[in-house]
């Protein structure tokens, strides 16, 4: 299996919250892969109520990224378009960890401060 760190987190995450939706269109599951399968072999559309979060957990050829947004805004308001983060790795560990660690914070919105963070959580 590819990316194990990352289905282990995910797969740790369904199980403490059971109503994580997980959308998973990686290429390296297709058989045979295309060439978009091959520069794009993951693909994740994760939906957590629990932290408020839509996370695009993606790799193009060798760049690993999440982009999250916040889950409880109108996709097509600015508001929504404004809450977009986004994480870039140099290792599917440090990806794993640091969705480890996202699915553990507190819920975007309950204090009503956004937090900005790092592009680059690797620095």
């Amino acid at each position: 299996m590819k990316f194990p760190g990352i289905y282990k987190a995910l797969q740790a995450r369904r199980n403490s919250y059971p109503g994580l939706r997980i959308t998973d269109k990686s290429g390296w599951l297709n058989t045979p892969q295309s060439l978009v399968d091959h520069w794009r072999p993951l693909w994740i559309i994760v939906e957590d109520a629990g932290i408020n979060k839509r996370l695009w957990i993606t790799q193009y050829s060798s760049s690993l990224q999440i982009t999250t947004a916040q889950l409880d805004l109108d996709a097509k308001s600015q508001k929504y378009s404004k809450s977009y983060r986004y994480y870039e790795f140099k290792t599917q560990g440090k990806m794993a960890d640091f969705l480890n660690r996202l699915f553990t914070e507190k819920k975007e919105g309950d204090t009503g401060n956004e937090q900005t963070t790092p592009r680059n959580p690797d620095q």
